[in-house]
């Protein structure tokens, strides 16, 4: 993801007489963040900057707390087991392998996993191992344990009322007017899929194709919009636009993420041609700084809505985590589809 980094400082000028002091500690027990003068800076004020910085490392630390639940789960299911049948855990789980780990077992499991000729080893980069070396047979052994303890920890926890509280972090609503806003799709629809982007971001250029998938699955239940968001105004996002006054925006953004390679000037006029737009209308359009003026209102716009990356996906104003998970994105499509159904 391309993103832009920001160092937020606050500058506090305090004179510290005995108002003062008692202004600073009047501060500590209210949702100011900052102070210049008597001048208080809101928490609110700061989060709007950085909301979706905020989101998203809330979303992560969500997601660590998720796997760490599942194992502490794991852990104690298997000390409720041990203890009712007398064994340390590490009795308990010596007591599965005997049962299961002999070589047939081992071998089946192996085709089950595909890993029938080699066995794959993660260190700086992934090392493959003859299943039938030492280590191959260690590092099967290995993964066939952690196979069989999760599997036995599945059948324990359906001996027990388990109830997971851990909830994921609400996307925040962004409303953000006057963006430079193309759509496609079914336009009459309630539900909206913007693309926050710019055509000079490799990993854009590389997810245009998943976007695209979307596209063609639910064109017809959702409009998906475009708007560009980048540190500055690429040529490639004039070239959009100057072929969007001539009704072609969509040709063109084509064109653009069509080729590996960012495209120069040459290449961009070299796509105007190609999609028949007049060449002086888009030269003019080209050149002229109005245009430009335009394009950098709507980064500032975005920025100041608190957007930091591209691609960032929302879906009727909210905000998804990952915009690069195809299952994410579909599933919080398919909520917003249902709620308006």
């Amino acid at each position: 993801m391309k993103k832009k980094s920001y160092a937020i400082i606050f500058l506090c000028v305090a004179i510290f007489s005995c108002n003062k002091i008692t202004n600073q500690k009047s501060l500590e027990n209210t949702s100011y963040i900052a102070q210049i003068d008597s001048i208080n800076i809101l928490t609110t004020d700061v989060d709007k900057t950085i909301r979706q910085e905020l989101y998203d490392e809330l979303s992560r630390i969500y997601l660590i707390r998720k796997v760490a639940t599942e194992e502490v789960v794991k852990t104690k299911i298997l000390e409720i087991e041990a203890k009712k049948r007398k064994l340390t855990i590490e009795s308990l789980k010596d007591m599965l392998y005997a049962r299961k780990l002999n070589e047939v077992n081992l071998r089946l499991f192996a085709e089950k996993i595909n890993n029938s000729e080699s066995i794959a080893e993660l260190r700086e980069t992934l090392v493959y191992h003859d299943i039938n070396s030492e280590k191959g047979k260690e590092l099967l052994t290995r993964r066939y344990k952690e196979y069989l303890l999760n599997q036995f920890t599945d059948s324990l926890k359906k001996l027990h009322n388990i109830k997971i509280l851990l909830t994921p972090p609400h996307p925040p609503k962004i409303t953000i007017n006057d963006l430079i806003t193309h759509y496609k799709g079914n336009l009459n629809s309630a539900v909206t899929f913007l693309t926050i982007t710019d055509f000079d971001c490799h990993m854009c250029r590389e997810h245009n194709l998943f976007f695209e998938r979307l596209y063609s699955e639910y064109k017809g239940k959702v409009r998906f919009g475009f708007t560009h968001y980048s540190s500055y105004v690429s040529n490639s996002a004039i070239a959009s636009e100057c072929a969007a006054n001539q009704g072609r925006f969509w040709e063109m953004h084509d064109s653009i993420f069509k080729p590996k390679l960012i495209p120069d000037s040459v290449a961009l006029f070299r796509m105007a041609k190609n999609l028949k737009l007049d060449m002086n209308t888009f030269g003019n359009d080209y050149k002229n700084k109005a245009l430009s003026e335009k394009i950098m209102d709507n980064l500032l716009k975005l920025e100041s809505a608190g957007i930091y990356g591209t691609p960032t996906i929302m879906i009727n104003n909210q905000l998804v985590f990952n915009s690069t998970s195809l299952d994410e994105i579909e599933n919080m499509l398919k909520e917003e589809i249902e709620k308006v159904n």
